[in-house]
């Protein structure tokens, strides 16, 4: 990885972290309950160790009920503890993913039109909804798990050196190729998600393509083709995520093998110990029960790190959006319109969207307020191009479009469009009833208002 493509990574890092500030006080709390959680589950081992060469060798009943009654007493409180845990982390989990969304949904509502036009919806909405959704639970689940699973490993390494140094060097000693297969694997995980999610996102873009288009494919009995067109791209598709898993898989397994290894030479190396009589029988079983709960977050930690490499191929889709710039925005010294008389001049305005096929060429014209004026030609000479730059949806090239005197990229965007009134050309409803529908335009309409537009629209 280039040092340009580390720091632009960190940047993302610390942005997305953004998001998890408003609940860093509940994530303390998850993390503190986890932690504690972890803490009483680690307290198994001691009480096998216990038993085997305080109660049953000595033959302590008392012990015994004592034992068994602080045994159900940890379970009890441990299911509890997980019951608020687990109720914390869904709460966190959906108002992150509501705040990224919006976050992103925001953004986009704010970038030039431009970018619609370049980019498929299907894209957009992938983005939006299944990027976004994919990254909440590494947000959320995964990081408190990772920070536990860390805490509880440096925990439990403590305790088995304490227990038999010898014993945990030798086990231990598989940690380092454990390491780094996984960081390998990771990588390749990550580059392989990455094109596994543009590759989906291409398959929303083409079902939003064809069933907006379906009159034409219907018309054209186009059917077929589009069928094979899907086969080709699902293909494609199921071919990246097959070699996502098999990756996953054998991260999964390598770390399994490492667990199973660890567990066999405890065996095989303390089993000599307690028959030369330099560890107990209780010693060993406990530190065998440790060497398991000590693989169990290893094996979590290369899960997460599985998920944590594809979450950061869905995040890097998500700042590739949020990280254009809208090219309309208000100037600082932008005003309002007030006492709109509509004096409309174009003075001298070049515009082009390919700099090698100019539309608009020293245009030069005016209307006065209440003048009514059409403006006809051929399609692409520039019609709805000199309604775009009125409304601000381009700005010109060179020349200015004034409003009562006022450069239009001197008001306030908000402003200007709330004054100019446009019939598209495209038929567009929104799912709402025909009554949200007229007042989508001006929301605190009244009842009169909304009736003559849906007289002068023939609809009542």
């Amino acid at each position: 990885m280039s040092n340009s493509e580390s720091g632009k990574g960190q940047g993302r890092l610390k942005r997305i972290l953004v998001f998890l500030r408003p609940y860093y006080p509940l994530e303390a709390g998850i993390l503190f309950i986890m932690l504690l959680i972890g803490a009483l589950g680690l307290i198994d081992p001691l009480v096998l160790k216990i038993l085997i060469d305080d109660v049953l060798i000595d033959k302590n009943a008392a012990l015994l009920n004592v034992l068994v009654l602080g045994v159900a007493g940890l379970f009890i409180l441990r299911a509890s503890l997980n019951i608020v845990t687990n109720y914390l982390i869904y709460y966190i989990s959906q108002r992150i993913l509501f705040d990224i969304r919006f976050k992103l949904f925001r953004h986009l509502q704010g970038l030039h039109i431009d970018f619609f036009v370049k980019t498929k919806t299907g894209e957009i909405i992938s983005r939006v909804n299944n990027d976004v959704r994919r990254i909440q639970s590494v947000l959320t689940t995964t990081l408190v798990s990772l920070t536990t699973d860390f805490v509880t490993l440096l925990a439990i390494i403590a305790i088995i050196i304490y227990l038999d140094w010898k014993l945990s060097l030798i086990s231990l000693s598989l940690f380092p190729i454990l390491f780094l297969v996984q960081l390998h694997m990771g990588r390749k995980i990550r580059t392989k998600s990455r094109v596994s999610r543009d590759k989906a996102a291409e398959i929303v873009s083409f079902f939003q393509e064809v069933f907006t288009s379906i009159r034409v494919v219907q018309s054209f009995v186009r059917e077929r083709f589009e069928a094979s067109r899907l086969i080709g791209k699902s293909r494609e598709l199921i071919n990246i995520n097959i070699n996502v898993g098999m990756f996953s898989a054998l991260a999964a397994s390598v770390a399994g093998i490492f667990s199973a290894l660890g567990p066999v030479i405890v065996i095989w190396y303390g089993g000599h110990q307690v028959i030369n009589g330099a560890l107990s029988l209780g010693g060993l079983v406990a530190f065998y029960a440790y060497l398991g709960r000590l693989f169990a977050p290893v094996s979590r930690l290369a899960r997460h790190n599985v998920s944590i490499q594809s979450a950061r191929a869905a995040l890097d889709r998500i700042f590739e959006f949020l990280e254009i710039e809208p090219q309309i925005t208000d100037n600082p010294n932008s005003v309002r319109l007030s006492s709109v008389r509509g004096h409309i001049i174009f003075n001298n305005v070049d515009f082009y969207y390919d700099p090698d096929e100019p539309v608009l060429n020293g245009v030069s014209f005016q209307v006065k307020p209440k003048q009514k004026v059409a403006i006809v030609g051929e399609s692409g000479v520039g019609k709805t191009t000199i309604v775009n730059l009125l409304c601000r949806f381009y700005d010109p090239v060179s020349g200015s479009v004034l409003i009562d005197g006022n450069d239009v990229r001197n008001i306030k965007l908000s402003s200007l469009r709330n004054n100019i009134g446009i019939v598209s050309q495209d038929t567009i409803l929104f799912n709402a009833t025909i009554r949200e529908n007229i007042l989508y335009g001006k929301r605190r309409a009244n009842e009169e208002e909304v009736r003559e537009a849906a007289s002068s629209a023939y609809i009542l």
